[in-house]
C-alpha cells in the first residue's frame, strides 16, 4: 500500500511539504499558523491485486476488499479511496458501471510499476473535481477506452467498444503536477465518450503521453496539453486523432509547451476548440518552447480541426489580456497538412511565427486553411515559413494577410491555390521581412497588394498566376522606409483594377523587374510620391498596360531591355515623366495592337546598342528627343511623331508605314530605309502637313508615298536628307495639281502647284510667314476677328487687320426698278471678273476659286425665298477695295418693306 498522500499535520508548511495534489486543500491556512482541528480527511491507496479475476466491481481485487470509492467510512477518517492500478498481467477489464466512484484513478503509480486498465463498456467516473492519472510518479499505465483482444498479454486491436469515463478534475496521461516523470497511454475507440471538468494534459512534466484516438467524443473543460502541463521541464506528448470528435470547451490547446515537445497527428475526426465566449482561446503548435531538442509538431494527413480567435504555429501571446508567462512566450512549431480531406478552420487569426527568437514552420501539400481574420508568417519579431506545394489557402472576413509582420518569413508557393478577400502585404512594419516566391498555383486577392509596406517584402513570380481584382491598387514600396520588390520570371501576374505603384510614398524604394512571364495592369506609375524610388526594369517577358508613368514628386527610373510592351489603350503619353530612361541592349520592344499611343520621354542610350521596335497595328508616335543608338524598326503598324532620333537608323519593313507628323510636325531620324512595299504616309491637317527630316541617308528605293487630307498650299516640305537613294517608283499619286521634286532646295523634297488668286492674296498680306499653316490656311485666323481667312479673300477683307473685315452690306434703299418703293437689299464685294450671278431662286457666281450664293428668307425657316440681282447700290459706301467690286441683290415682294426679310451670302470654295 502507498503511504497516504495526507495524514494530519500541524501546519501549512508541513501540509506543503506532503501534498502532491493542488491548493484546493489549503484555501483556509494561514502561513505558519497551527492547525488545532480535528484531522483532514484524507486519502489512501486501494491497490488492484486481481486476487480473484479481472472484475473491477469485487471487492476481492482489491487491497483494502472494497471496491474504490470516496466515502468509505475508514475509522482513521481515510474517506476517500485512490483506485491505483499496477499490474499488466492481471488487469481490470470495466464491463459495466463501477460500482463506487473512487476520488483519483491512478493507472501505473510509482517507478518500476506497470499498469493497465481495459474498460469496454459500462460508465466509470472518479469523484467530483479530483483528477485521474494514466502513468504517474515514474510508473507506466495503459487505459484502453475501447474493445481489446489480447494474446500472451500483448494487446493486438482495438476494436470499437461502448465504453464511457467522466473525470471530475484533471486528466494526466503521463505525469503529474510535479516533475515525478511517468508514460502513460489512453487508447479510445468507443461509441461512449470520454469527459473532464478541467485540464487534460498529455506528456505532462519529464514525461511521456500517448493518446490515440479512433472513435468517440472527448470532451474537455478547460485547457488541453499535449506535451506539458505544469512549470517543469521536459515532457512528450503525441495525441493520434483517427476519428471521432475531440470538443475542447476551455479556452487553450496547447502542442508543446514550456521546453517539451508535443506532437498532434491527425488523419481523421474532428478537433473542436470553439470557445469564443472566452477571449483567451487559442490553439499553439510551441509556445515557450525554445529550449526543447525539437519542435513540436501538427501532422494533418486527414480530419478536420476547428479552432476559434486565434490559431498559432511557434510562440504566441498573451491574448484577451491574460499575460501568463508560463505558456505565452516564443517557441518553435511545424504543422504539416498533406492529406487531401484535411481541413484546418480558424475562424480567428492564423500566425506562423509569433515573438522574437520564434520559429513556425507551415507545410501545405494538400487539404485546405480557411482563415476568418488576419493572418500573418512572421510576428513581432517571429521566423516563419511556409512550404505550399498543394491544397489551399482561403481568408475570408476581416483582417488582412500578411507575409512578415514585423518579423521574418519566406512564403514558398510551388502550388495550390491562395484566395484573399482583403489586402496581402509583404513586408509590415519597420521589422518586417518577408519574401513570397510563387512558382506554380495561383495567389488572388480582392483588395490591396503591397509589397513592402514599411518594411523590407519581395514578391518573386516565377510561374503560376498572381491576380488582384476589386477595390485598391498594387504598392511596390510604401510608407516610410519601406523596400519593395517585384520580380517577375515567369508565369502571369494580372492586375485588374487599380495602378500598379513601384515606388508609391515615404523615403524608401520600389522596383519591379520583369525577366520573363507576363504583367497586366491598366496603368504602371513609377516613384510617385514624396521622396521615395521607384525603378522599372524591363528586362524580358511581356508588359500589358495602358499607360507606362513616371510623374510625380518621387525619384524614378526606366531600364528598356527586351519586355514586350503591349499598349492596351491610346495614351498620347504613354511612356512618359522618368527622370531617367535607358534603352539597354534588349532594346524597348512595343506592340501598339491597334491603338494609338505616344512617346514624350527622353530616351538615353544604355549601352549595348540597344534600339525600338515598334510592332502590331496601330500608330506609335515618338515626341521626343531621344540618343539611344540601336535601330528603330517599324516592323508592323505607323511610326510617327514630332520627336528626335539623332543617333538612330530607322528601317521600315515591308508592310509597315512610317507618318511623320502628328499629322502635322517633323520626324527627325540618322537615316531611314524603306523596305518592300512599306511606305511614306504624309498627312495634312488643318495645322500643316508632316515632315521627314533625316540627317543621313535616305533611302527611298522601295517606298510608296501616300497623301491623305486637304492639302490647300503652294509648296509642301515632305523631307530633307544628307544624301539620298532612289526615288519613288513608280511615280506617286499626288494630290491634284501638284508635282514633285527630289531636289527642291538642294536637299529637300517637295510637292508643289502653281500659284492661286488665293496664294497671291494671302501671301501678299503676310510676306514673312514662310508657309506657316496657322497663318496661310483658307481656315486660319490670324487677325482673330472671327472670320476665315477665305471669307477675307472671296468679300474684300483684310486678314491681318481686324478693323477691315469682309464687305456685306444691309441696305434698305430703290434698286431702280419700276417702283419708288424702298426694298430690301445685300451689296456684298466680289472679286473684280466675277461674272454675272444668275439661277433662281439663290443666284449664283464663281471667281477666283470660290462660289458665292445669295439666299433669301421671310420667316428664317428656310431660304428658298426668290433673290434678283439689281444694279449696284452703293449709298452711303465707301469704294470697293482694289481688286473688288461691289453686286447689290433684291429680296424679291420687298417692295414698301411691309414684312420682314432676310438675305445672307454663301461662300464655299
Amino acid at each position: 500500500m502507498r503511504t497516504p498522500r495526507y495524514k494530519t499535520p500541524t501546519t501549512r508548511a508541513a501540509l506543503a511539504a506532503t501534498a502532491s495534489h493542488n491548493s484546493r486543500w489549503f484555501a483556509a491556512l494561514v502561513a505558519g499558523a497551527t492547525v488545532l482541528s480535528a484531522p483532514l480527511a484524507l486519502a489512501v491507496d486501494n491497490l488492484w491485486t486481481g486476487a480473484v479475476d479481472n472484475d473491477w466491481n469485487k471487492a476481492d481485487n482489491w487491497s483494502l476488499n472494497r471496491v474504490p470509492t470516496n466515502a468509505n467510512g475508514a475509522p482513521e477518517g481515510d474517506t476517500f479511496d485512490d483506485a491505483v492500478v499496477n499490474s499488466l498481467t492481471n488487469f481490470p477489464v470495466i464491463v459495466a458501471d463501477i460500482a463506487a466512484t473512487p476520488r483519483d484513478i491512478i493507472v501505473g503509480l510509482n517507478s518500476g510499476n506497470t499498469g493497465r486498465v481495459d474498460h469496454r463498456s459500462g460508465v466509470a467516473q472518479n469523484g467530483g473535481g479530483n483528477w485521474s492519472f494514466v502513468g504517474r510518479a515514474g510508473g507506466t499505465g495503459t487505459y484502453n477506452l475501447a474493445d481489446t483482444s489480447t494474446t500472451g498479454g500483448i494487446t493486438t486491436n482495438f476494436g470499437t467498444g461502448s465504453g464511457s469515463l467522466t473525470i471530475g478534475g484533471r486528466l494526466y496521461i503521463g505525469g503529474n503536477e510535479v516533475a515525478e516523470g511517468g508514460n502513460g497511454t489512453l487508447n479510445i475507440n468507443t461509441t461512449g465518450s470520454l469527459s473532464m471538468g478541467s485540464d487534460f494534459a498529455v506528456g505532462a512534466s519529464n514525461s511521456v503521453g500517448v493518446v490515440n484516438m479512433d472513435a468517440g467524443t472527448l470532451n474537455t473543460n478547460a485547457w488541453s496539453f499535449i506535451g506539458k502541463r505544469e512549470a517543469f521541464d521536459g515532457g512528450v506528448g503525441t495525441l493520434n486523432l483517427s476519428g471521432g470528435t475531440i470538443n475542447h470547451l476551455g479556452s487553450r490547446t496547447f502542442v508543446g509547451v514550456g521546453n517539451a515537445t508535443g506532437s498532434f497527428n491527425i488523419s481523421g475526426g474532428t478537433y473542436n476548440a470553439l470557445n469564443a465566449g472566452d477571449g483567451n482561446t487559442q490553439f499553439v503548435v510551441g509556445s515557450n518552447n525554445l529550449a526543447a531538442l525539437n519542435p513540436s509538431t501538427l501532422t494533418m494527413t486527414g480530419g478536420t480541426i476547428n479552432a476559434a480567435r486565434l490559431f498559432t504555429i511557434g510562440g504566441t501571446e498573451g491574448f484577451g489580456g491574460d499575460g501568463n508567462a508560463a505558456f505565452i512566450n516564443s517557441g518553435k512549431g511545424t504543422a504539416t497538412i498533406n492529406g487531401t480531406n484535411a481541413l484546418l478552420n480558424v475562424t480567428g487569426e492564423f500566425w506562423v511565427s509569433q515573438g522574437a527568437g520564434s520559429t513556425g514552420i507551415l507545410n501545405l501539400s494538400a487539404g485546405a486553411i480557411t482563415v476568418d481574420n488576419w493572418m500573418a508568417v512572421g510576428r513581432n519579431g517571429g521566423n516563419g515559413t511556409v512550404n505550399m506545394s498543394g491544397g489551399s489557402i482561403t481568408k475570408t472576413g476581416g483582417g488582412n494577410f500578411i507575409v512578415a509582420d514585423n518579423g521574418t518569413a519566406i512564403f514558398n508557393q510551388t502550388g495550390g491555390d491562395i484566395t484573399i478577400n482583403n489586402d496581402f502585404w509583404v513586408g509590415q512594419s519597420g521589422g518586417g521581412n518577408g519574401i513570397h516566391t510563387i512558382s506554380a498555383g495561383t495567389l488572388k486577392m480582392s483588395s490591396w497588394l503591397a509589397v513592402g509596406r514599411g518594411g523590407t517584402g519581395v514578391l518573386n513570380i516565377e510561374g503560376g498566376t498572381v491576380t488582384k481584382d476589386g477595390g485598391g491598387g498594387v504598392s511596390i514600396g510604401n510608407f516610410e522606409n519601406a523596400n519593395g520588390t517585384v520580380n517577375v520570371s515567369g508565369g502571369v501576374f494580372d492586375v485588374q483594377t487599380g495602378d500598379l505603384f513601384a515606388g508609391e510614398g515615404g523615403n524608401g524604394s520600389g522596383t519591379l523587374t520583369i525577366t520573363g512571364g507576363e504583367v497586366i495592369a491598366p496603368i504602371v506609375r513609377v516613384g510617385t510620391n514624396n521622396t521615395v524610388t521607384g525603378n522599372l526594369n524591363l528586362d524580358g517577358g511581356t508588359l500589358r498596360t495602358g499607360l507606362i508613368s513616371g510623374a510625380g514628386a518621387g525619384n524614378s527610373s526606366v531600364d528598356f531591355n527586351g519586355t514586350q510592351i503591349v499598349a492596351t489603350a491610346n495614351a498620347a503619353d504613354f511612356i512618359a515623366a522618368f527622370d531617367s530612361a535607358d534603352v539597354e541592349a534588349g532594346g524597348l520592344k512595343i506592340e501598339t495592337a491597334g491603338t494609338t499611343v505616344g512617346i514624350s520621354q527622353s530616351l538615353t542610350d544604355g549601352g549595348g546598342g540597344g534600339g525600338v521596335v515598334k510592332t502590331g497595328t496601330g500608330r506609335l508616335d515618338i515626341n521626343s528627343y531621344n540618343t539611344y543608338t540601336g535601330t528603330t524598326l517599324v516592323s508592323e503598324g505607323t511610326l510617327g511623331g514630332n520627336g528626335v532620333l539623332i543617333d538612330s537608323a530607322v528601317t521600315v519593313a515591308a508592310g509597315a508605314d512610317l507618318r511623320p507628323g502628328a499629322p502635322a510636325g517633323t520626324l527627325v531620324a540618322k537615316s531611314v530605309t524603306f523596305s518592300g512595299a512599306s511606305t511614306l504616309t504624309i498627312e495634312s491637317g488643318e495645322a500643316g502637313a508632316g515632315s521627314l527630316e533625316v540627317t543621313g541617308n535616305l533611302n527611298l528605293a522601295n517606298a510608296s508615298l501616300v497623301f491623305e487630307g486637304d492639302f490647300t498650299a503652294r509648296t509642301y516640305v515632305i523631307a530633307t536628307y544628307g544624301t539620298l537613294t532612289g526615288t519613288i517608283t513608280p511615280a506617286p499619286l499626288l494630290p491634284a495639281g501638284y508635282s514633285i521634286s527630289y531636289n527642291f532646295e538642294g536637299n529637300k523634297i517637295a510637292i508643289s502647284r502653281p500659284a492661286t488668286a488665293y496664294d497671291t492674296f494671302i501671301e501678299a498680306a503676310f510676306p514673312d510667314a514662310n508657309g506657316d499653316p496657322a497663318i496661310l490656311a483658307p481656315t486660319s485666323d490670324p487677325d482673330g476677328d472671327g472670320t476665315a481667312n477665305s471669307l477675307e479673300f472671296a468679300l474684300g477683307g483684310n486678314p491681318a487687320d481686324p478693323a477691315d473685315g469682309p464687305k456685306v452690306f444691309s441696305l434698305r434703299a430703290d434698286s431702280g426698278d419700276t417702283g419708288t418703293e424702298p426694298e430690301l437689299l445685300l451689296t456684298i464685294a466680289v472679286r473684280t471678273g466675277t461674272p454675272a450671278f444668275g439661277g433662281s431662286p439663290s443666284p449664283t457666281a464663281t471667281s477666283g476659286g470660290v462660289t458665292y450664293t445669295v439666299q433669301g428668307s421671310t420667316d428664317l425657316a428656310d431660304f428658298t425665298t426668290g433673290v434678283s440681282v439689281v444694279s449696284p447700290v452703293t449709298t452711303g459706301l465707301d469704294p470697293a477695295p482694289t481688286g473688288y467690286e461691289y453686286r447689290t441683290f433684291s429680296l424679291s415682294g420687298s417692295n414698301g418693306l411691309p414684312s420682314r426679310g432676310f438675305l445672307r451670302v454663301q461662300v464655299t470654295p
